[in-house]
């Protein structure tokens, strides 16, 4: 009879110790599992860091490439502007020539 309670009581042992096992057995898997989800979301971060880094530079080149074209018509319309001053300087000028030649044959 001590024999077979003792027999019981190792089998037990066995068992609890099984079940104790695998209980750290399944805590390491899920510790395990926790630190790759993680390792996912700080990848994941990173790589949103870097989409958003990359649109932000996207984005500062546009502004950038804009502000260019910008400055190079504002240099255009100068030029078309100054241009047209001479023009109209010229044309007054060949005006005061013509009007002073009129006046010198009316004297005539």
């Amino acid at each position: 009879r001590a024999r077979q309670q003792l027999l019981r009581e190792r089998e037990a042992m066995a068992v609890g110790d099984a079940e104790g096992r695998t209980l750290r057995e399944f805590c390491k898997k899920a510790g395990a599992a926790r630190q790759m989800a993680e390792a996912a979301a700080v990848k994941a971060q990173e790589r949103a860091a870097r989409r958003e880094a990359a649109a932000a530079a996207a984005a500062a080149k546009q502004a950038e490439v804009d502000a260019v074209e910008k400055r190079r018509a504002a240099r255009r319309r100068a030029q078309e502007i100054s241009d047209k001053r001479l023009e109209m300087k010229e044309l007054h000028e060949r005006a005061q020539r013509d009007l002073s030649k009129a006046r010198a044959q009316l004297k005539a």
